[in-house]
Parts: C-alpha cells; sequence; structure tokens
C-alpha cells in the first residue's frame, strides 16, 4: 500500500455491490460519489479520520493508482465529503478489483484495465 504523506489521505476504492435486498447493481460508472476505506494517514491530516473509516468523496476527487490489483486513491483531506456511519451501506461495499493486461500487436501495445 501507499504511506500518504502531509495533507493526503491514501484509501482502497470500494463500490456497492448488492442491494440490501441482494440484487446486485450494475456499475455504470456514473456515481454520483466514491466510498474508499482508509489505508494510510498524512501527518498533516486532521485527527478526526481514522485508519479504516470508510469515506465519501467526489469520483473524481484525487489520483487514481492500481497496487496489487486493488484500486487506490490518494485525496487531500479536504476534497473528502464525510465519514460514512450506515452500517447498511457499508455492509454492501466491496473493494474495487481490476486486472492489468497488456496486448501486444504489430501496431504497438496497450495496457487495458479490467474492472
Amino acid at each position: 500500500m501507499i504511506q500518504a504523506v502531509t495533507d493526503k489521505i491514501s484509501v482502497e476504492c470500494m463500490r456497492v455491490a448488492k442491494s440490501k435486498h441482494g440484487i446486485i447493481i450494475p456499475d455504470t460508472g456514473s456515481d454520483s460519489q466514491g466510498y474508499g476505506r482508509i489505508a494510510s494517514i498524512g501527518e498533516d491530516v486532521p485527527k478526526i479520520f481514522e485508519i479504516g473509516q470508510i469515506l465519501v468523496y467526489h469520483p473524481r476527487a484525487g489520483l487514481d493508482t492500481i497496487m496489487n490489483e486493488s484500486l487506490v486513491k490518494i485525496v487531500k483531506f479536504d476534497e473528502v465529503w464525510g465519514i460514512l456511519k450506515d452500517k447498511d451501506v457499508i455492509s454492501n461495499l466491496e473493494p474495487i478489483v481490476v486486472g492489468v493486461k497488456v496486448e501486444s500487436s504489430s501496431k504497438g501495445g496497450g495496457v487495458v484495465i479490467v474492472p
């Protein structure tokens, strides 16, 4: 995992996996907010944030990267909208796991991210 520094928070990105009735909700790419479990906290971040909390933030906030097939986001603490406390919503979240496939062809190679 990445150790956040200064005013940054490192989160493991999450998504809603199912409704409270067990229905799988497809990922449409039009989420109005992002969710992430705090993995590390920079030294200048207010003490209200703790490792393991689930944050809510704008889906385009911060910088995305892939670590060990997990989508990780580095956000500034002031980009965070709030700390999720709803246990029903939290229980329906799952980490976003991605695979990276490197394609090679005579016309050039490329990287494809497979959610």
